[in-house]
């Protein structure tokens, strides 16, 4: 473009969607998704996996990757797909190609040693990425090779590397008579003692069925024949066209493969299991008022009145079931042989009218803690969050039991809840995400302890992360952390950033301390401080500056040791000290072992600028600390709309020392912030507070109405963000219109830097 032309220049072209100026993809909730890895070898065996995920294809909670021997077109023009391709070693492979010289198909069949390469760092990505494993199926060449850690082929190579605490569910595909062979035997035996994260599933059995006319056994019978012929529920194994042929050349002799295989079902419920798991407690939200220094209220004295109130007026619900209701009354009687020993040990207090208590707990929507307090509200059956009236198949044994398993649990009576454990089926390997939920907001570690001794295959198929992170991220259970140390169903203490960053975001400071003094490595990472910073969590940055100055002693300043954080429950018949707040430093068999804590700022300033939490950006300006990134405050605030912050870091740096460029003005232009732009104006104009009285002398009297800096800005800039702007424009075009912008000027002129 000519800079000297006076012609405007041609509009900006405008992409981008008309939305609301407040609303922001990055503060809509996410979920977390299950990151799925589908892999499958044999030619035969595609159908199996591509069936699997096409089925999972629809799940929001899911997203997924293929490994085969031969891709389909489905399967690539639908999911990230990768061939299974053969490692060679490095020398059959030159050897081969020294073979098939001036053989232009034979030099391009061999595999070189930039495929190897390749190979391996597919599946390096790929370990990383996954979240579960599933081998739907796996003959038995390379089960063989797995298990002697081989690595010549690509799924081979992502099975040798693959992360011990991550789950594989692991389906074999072979014949009836390698199935039962002792060789397979003795394969799954050791599968099923040693390899804690593999799953082993009911197999892909297939056999070849003769013709009447040839007589023999061929390993099944017509009726098997029958029956075992894939439905369309099930991967359809057709014949293809040379096999037709080759069948219909053959004499009454040939052979027809006949697949069995009804676990298909099983497999798809297992998957979505883990998927529920995996986004449990992504719905709890701390807010930092309740962390701050605001004095919580004393739950653990008044929830039992709450339940002692609500049980007098509470009338049960017409549509509940008779069982919950027959659970309820034991429950109520239970506390009523108990409430005279309780009134010889505690004092007389205030009760709170149930009406209160109706009002608090549908102002927190919680309807599982309205339930398990017997408290009436008019919260309605959160059917999003898994609770039905009827389970889901009547017809099915275990989906029965796990319904009436839910509806005990939200009891929260130990005693309850272990007799309905005890009418469980035999089948029983999994619990539902809705239970694990219950179990870890009412802390009943008397059921864990109880489910392990007599269903001990239930945490085997846990990922090996969920109890720390779940525990410690979103419930903060201390009790559930010090039942988990103790467990020797988790001997290894698989765990990662996730628990300590996840506690650091919803101001768990009393997880964070039992970390630091349960003996275990720290793990976490820069998120840790930004998501404090973002949630304005400033007791969690008070933890952190403790922890980093004294590595090696145990001991808190009293602000931080002599305050109460655990907000969830705990339950009153689970040996615990009823429903209420547990002390930090629950577990006395924890270690002095300490480890050195080194502090991760992070991109944390930015994060308390983008939420507008002010108290956090105070806390790192004075904890003498360098977060970094102090030239971006004015920017970031200025993109999302955040007067205070831009207000608060005037008056901490100075108002002639902030530091800022055009951004600060092109920003809120394309997000419509009419207000920071009419605080640049008055920033620009020394017309903010203060501004006149902290002005030097030299300034007042070269300008006597400034004392900030020029904000500058170029019109191009303006006219660019004006075409680019979310929602409804008039306004902030009004605002510019009015505040000096001038569209009709020639190019050369929109490149010249001006100010407000």
């Amino acid at each position: 473009m000519d800079s000297l032309s006076d012609e405007p220049p041609p509009p900006f072209i405008n992409f981008l969607p008309k939305t609301a100026s407040t609303s922001s993809f990055y503060e809509m909730p996410r979920e977390p998704r299950l990151k799925l890895l589908v892999a499958a070898n044999g030619p035969k065996e595609v159908a199996y996996a591509q069936a699997i995920a096409i089925r999972l294809s629809k799940e929001p909670k899911i997203s997924i990757k293929v490994i085969v021997d031969d891709l389909t077109h489905r399967l690539t023009q639908e999911f990230p797909a990768y061939a299974n391709r053969p490692l060679r070693p490095f020398a059959s492979s030159y050897l081969s190609s020294s073979f098939s010289a001036g053989s232009p198909s034979g030099s391009s069949s061999a595999t070189t040693v930039a495929d190897v390469e390749c190979a391996q760092r597919r599946a390096f990505e790929l370990v990383a990425w996954a979240d579960l494993l599933v081998l739907a199926p796996i003959d038995a060449d390379h089960l063989a090779r797995m298990m002697a850690g081989t690595t010549d082929t690509l799924l081979l190579e992502v099975l040798r590397s693959w992360d011990a605490s991550k789950r594989i569910l692991l389906v074999p595909g072979m014949s009836t008579h390698m199935w039962e062979n002792p060789v397979t035997k003795r394969q799954i035996s050791k599968l099923n003692r040693k390899w804690q994260w593999v799953r082993v599933l009911p197999p892909i059995l297939w056999h070849y069925n003769l013709p009447a006319s040839a007589g023999g056994n061929s390993g099944g019978s017509a009726a098997a024949t029958a029956t075992s012929t894939p439905t369309t529920s099930t991967p359809s194994m057709a014949l293809t066209s040379s096999s037709l042929a080759y069948a219909a050349a053959s004499s009454s002799q040939s052979r027809k493969r006949i697949v069995e295989w009804s676990g298909f079902p099983e497999l798809i419920g297992i998957i979505k299991n883990h998927a529920d798991l995996l986004s449990l407690g992504h719905d709890v939200d701390i807010t930092a008022s309740l962390t701050n220094g605001f004095a919580a209220p004393n739950v653990s004295a008044s929830s039992s009145d709450a339940e002692d109130d609500a049980s007098e007026s509470e009338s049960e619900s017409e549509s509940e079931s008779e069982a919950i209701a027959g659970a309820k009354t034991k429950t109520k009687k239970a506390k009523t042989k108990t409430k005279t020993k309780k009134s010889k040990h505690h004092k007389t207090r205030a009760h709170l009218p149930p009406e209160i208590w109706s009002i608090i707990l549908e102002m927190t929507g919680d309807w599982e803690l309205a339930q398990a307090l017997n408290v009436y509200t008019r919260l309605p059956l959160p059917t999003s969050a898994g609770w039905r009236r009827q389970p889901r198949d009547v017809g099915d044994q275990l989906t029965v039991f796990m319904h009436e398993l839910e509806w005990t649990l939200l009891t929260a009576d130990t005693k309850l809840i272990c007799d309905k454990l005890s009418q469980a089926p035999a089948t029983i390997h999994d619990l539902s995400a809705l239970a694990i939920k219950l179990i870890f907001k009412f802390s009943l570690t008397d059921v864990l302890t109880y489910i392990e001794a007599h269903c001990p295959l239930v945490f085997r198929n846990f990922d090996g992360k969920t109890v720390p992170t779940k525990a410690s991220a979103y419930y903060g259970k201390t009790e559930i952390l010090d039942w988990w140390v103790r467990s020797p169903s988790f001997l290894e203490k698989q765990y990662d950033a996730g628990a300590l960053d996840g506690a650091s975001k919803n101001g768990f400071v009393h997880v964070l301390e039992w970390w630091r003094r349960s003996g275990l490595p720290l793990k976490y990472t820069e998120a840790a401080l930004e998501q404090a910073s973002a949630k304005g969590h400033v007791r969690v940055l008070d933890w952190w500056r403790e922890a980093a100055s004294s590595p090696s002693s145990m001991s808190m300043s009293p602000s931080l040791s002599g305050f109460n954080y655990n907000y969830g429950l705990t339950t009153p018949n689970n040996n615990n000290s009823g429903f209420g707040m547990a002390s930090p430093n629950t577990g006395s068999e924890h270690t002095d072992v300490s480890f050195p804590v080194v502090l991760k700022p992070g991109r944390s300033l930015l994060c308390a600028a983008q939420y507008g939490q002010a108290d956090a950006i105070r806390w790192w300006e004075e904890s003498g600390i360098n977060a970094g990134h102090q030239d971006s405050i004015c920017k970031v605030a200025s993109r999302w709309g955040q007067v205070e912050v831009l207000e608060l870091w005037r008056t901490l740096r100075g108002d002639d020392k902030i530091t800022f460029n055009r951004q600060v003005l092109v920003e809120p232009t394309t997000h419509s912030h009419i207000s920071v732009l009419n605080w640049w104006k008055d920033y620009a104009h020394g017309c903010l507070p203060g501004m006149r009285m902290h002005a030097s002398a030299e300034l007042q009297q070269h300008q006597p109405h400034r004392a900030g800096k020029q904000v500058e800005y170029r019109t191009m800039d303006i006219e660019e963000a004006l075409e680019d702007a979310l929602g409804d424009p008039t306004a902030v075009r009004r605002w510019w219109a009015e505040n000096g912008l001038n569209l009709g000027l020639g190019t050369s002129e929109w490149m010249k830097a001006r100010y407000l």
